[in-house]
């Protein structure tokens, strides 16, 4: 919407026939607009109208912005210093001088009781999780508002200085011309100001962001050029409502996109958030993009005062992770794109609509490099206990810093041997017992105090017998709901717990498991058992730590037999073969060898035939039962003797076997029960 100055018919004809020589007189010259003409203002005259507009604009009753814009547009109008004026839709009055400079009343930001929407909003710009932290640590807190507004800067600036940002100046900024001119490779900058448009003579907005200087006729000769080509505009808003409601204003400079194109530079992956009406404003950002930053944040339409003041505490809160005793809040810095999320779902990053205005979100808009987060961020910590290592897994940037254990933010604790580093994964030697806590530091910024959590499997280097079990235990340190993940490599034996569970691998809430060795498995066999621990926090999971240990098998476990033992006569020889018959195994599993069979020996009557056995203290190995006869056929020639290849007899004899009829003339001499063991082995291993 846009006012024609109210002239009379005379005046305007008058004006129309001496254009051409205005034109003439005026072009680039220091009054001149910027399109190279208009009637030149004087600098005294031009401030005396901002003064008539800001008297009028503090009377206002203040009780309807929308209606008040439009009178001040109108008021303008009739001044004869004003070639347009009008009202833009970011809700400001605005008057463009004849010279083409333009004045624009910021009239948007109300003050009072934070009206912030709490439903989700949609995240814009973003490009997926990034994971750098800015180069710089410089900070600029710039605050331009007067004492009407709640400054967020003094809530930020101290946490920010704990995790090692440093104030530039070593103060917050009032944000003058001078100051915005030095910015230069900002690691983080923040602006709180007033902002809003005006309309150029071209049609094109001007967006305009409110500063620390006065408007001044001196101060107008001084930056005339950046006045004449629109990089700087002047601009009236609110500063202060004393007791009586009498209502402060004054007319400042505000930059435009113009001017931070020329003067402002801000550093790789760095974050910048202009907290200001309708900075969004998409000439403004792009010109902030293209001077480097990492990361933009600005809002879309007006803001009410205390959403911008709670945005800025929210975000630089939960970038910081500095209060986790927050409900929701995190245990860890976020990155950007969760403190999006974050935002969204609390309604930090929603400013309700006022005078008719679209409600107002702040929208994050990636920019070069690979802003992530501002300070190192831990999301966990995985223990390997045998290889005495700890590695941190987060957001660290690519930059190696140090890792260190029992500090505090301003104090740093005993430093961890790096193995190695990447912005995602850190790798260090864990050397020191009983550590409380680990912190990483990145230039002197140090991220969240993350607990050490260690992880214990016991007991360590078992050895259990062939088809025996043994138990294993994981204790976590720091308590919470735990999950176990519980793995071995199963080659031997399986994994058990009271649940249920069986197998090479599950997941368990028990932390004690049993394993379960393989029947028959050979002596020195070994398997790994394996638990990764996790805290389980609301939805959120974090990986502890894991452990490991061996379990390895000391040979078949030896099975006593009650058996028989029976005598074959072999003619005149002197010698005699002892069978055993031993009970049926379980699974796939056969005998290999008896062993201690006791010793004995024969009496034999004059015609030298066996007559008796005795048996003496000792015992002997099978092979030598049958050492001085004819091993049986089928039957191994191995140490430790009898073979057995089904699972009733230690042989199976052929009922047309001469063994089977001497057996017979055993068993006409009678059985003796004796006592031996077996030891069972897999097919696959004799």
């Amino acid at each position: 919407m846009s006012f024609p100055p109210r002239l009379p018919y005379a005046a305007l004809l008058s004006l129309f026939l001496i254009l051409p020589i205005v034109l003439t007189a005026c072009g680039g010259g220091g009054g001149g607009g910027l399109d190279g003409g208009g009637k030149a203002v004087s600098r005294e005259r031009r401030h005396a109208v901002l003064q008539e507009v800001n008297a009028r604009f503090a009377a206002m009753p203040h009780m309807d912005p929308a209606a008040e814009n439009r009178e001040l547009a109108a008021f303008m109008a009739t001044k004869p210093e004003f070639e347009a004026t009008g009202v833009s839709d970011d809700q400001c009055a605005w008057g463009r001088f004849t010279d083409g400079r333009l004045f624009i009343v910021m009239n948007n930001r109300p003050v009072g009781k934070r009206n912030a929407a709490f439903s989700p909003s949609a995240s814009r710009g973003g490009r997926g999780i990034g994971t750098g932290l800015p180069e710089q640590r410089s900070l600029r807190l710039v605050y331009t508002m007067g004492p009407a507004f709640r400054d967020p800067t003094l809530d930020v600036k101290t946490p920010l200085a704990a995790h090692g940002y440093e104030l530039v100046g070593g103060r917050v900024q009032a944000g003058t011309i001078e100051e915005l001119k030095g910015v230069k490779d900002s690691g983080i900058f923040y602006m709180d100001a007033h902002g809003g448009s005006g309309e150029a003579r071209s049609k094109a907005k001007i967006f305009g962001i409110w500063t620390g200087t006065m408007a001044t006729p001196a101060i107008e000769a001084v930056y005339d050029d950046d006045l004449r080509s629109n990089k700087l505009v002047f601009a009236t808003a609110l500063v202060d409502i004393k007791p009586d409601q009498t209502r402060i204003v004054e007319t400042r400079l505000a930059i435009t996109s113009k001017f931070v194109a020329e003067h402002m530079r801000f550093g790789r992956n760095s974050l910048v958030f202009f907290n200001a009406c309708s900075s969004d404003e998409a000439g403004f950002k792009t010109a902030c993009l293209a001077a480097g930053a990492g990361t933009y944040a600005g809002w879309t339409t007006p803001v009410w005062d205390e959403s911008g003041y709670a945005a800025a505490v929210f975000l630089f809160d939960r970038l910081l992770g500095t209060t986790p005793s927050l409900p929701g809040a995190p245990s860890k810095p976020l990155d950007v794109t969760e403190l999006r999320a974050a935002m969204a779902a609390s309604g930090a990053d929603t400013s309700l609509s006022h005078d008719g205005s679209p409600e107002s979100k702040l929208v994050f808009t990636s920019g070069t490099g690979d802003m992530g987060v501002i300070v190192p961020s831990i999301r966990g910590t995985v223990h390997d206990a045998e290889k005495n290592e700890m590695t941190l897994v987060g957001v660290f940037g690519d930059k190696p810093g140090t890792v260190d254990v029992d500090g505090t933010l301003l104090s740093v604790g005993t430093p961890l041997e790096i193995e190695s580093w990447s912005a995602t994964q850190i790798v260090v030697k864990s050397t020191v017992p009983d550590a409380v806590n680990v912190i990483v530091r990145v230039d002197g910024r140090p991220g969240n105090s993350f607990p050490v959590r260690t992880v214990q499997l016991d007991p360590q280097g078992v050895t259990v017998a062939a088809g025996g079990s043994t138990t294993f235990t994981a204790t976590v340190s720091g308590g919470g709901k735990i999950a176990y993940e519980w793995i071995t490599s199963g080659d031997h034996g399986i994994l058990q717990d009271s649940k249920g569970n069986s197998g090479k691998s599950f997941t368990s809430t028990d932390n004690s498991i049993t394993y379960k060795s393989h029947s028959g498995t050979a002596a020195g066999k070994e398997d790994a058992v394996i638990v990764k621990a996790t805290l389980i926090e609301g939805n959120e999971r974090k990986l502890l730590g894991s452990a490991s240990t061996t379990v390895a098998s000391d040979g078949p476990t030896e099975v006593p037999l009650e058996a028989t033992m029976s005598f074959v006569y072999r003619g005149n020889s002197g010698y005699i073969d002892v069978w055993i018959s031993v009970p049926k195994i379980e699974g796939e599993y056969h005998y290999k060898a008896i062993v201690d069979v006791p010793e004995f020996k024969t009496v034999r009557d004059q015609n030298n035939r066996v007559i008796a056995v005795q048996f003496g203290p000792g015992t002997k190995n099978m092979w030598k039962a049958w050492r001085g006869g004819s091993k049986p056929a089928g039957a191994p020639a191995i140490v430790g003797g009898a073979y057995v290849y089904n699972p009733t007899s230690v042989f199976t004899f052929d009922t047309e076997r001469k063994e089977l009829l001497m057996a017979k003339v055993t068993a006409a001499w009678g059985s003796r029960p004796i006592t031996a063991t077996a030891t069972p082995v897999s097919p696959g291993h004799l």
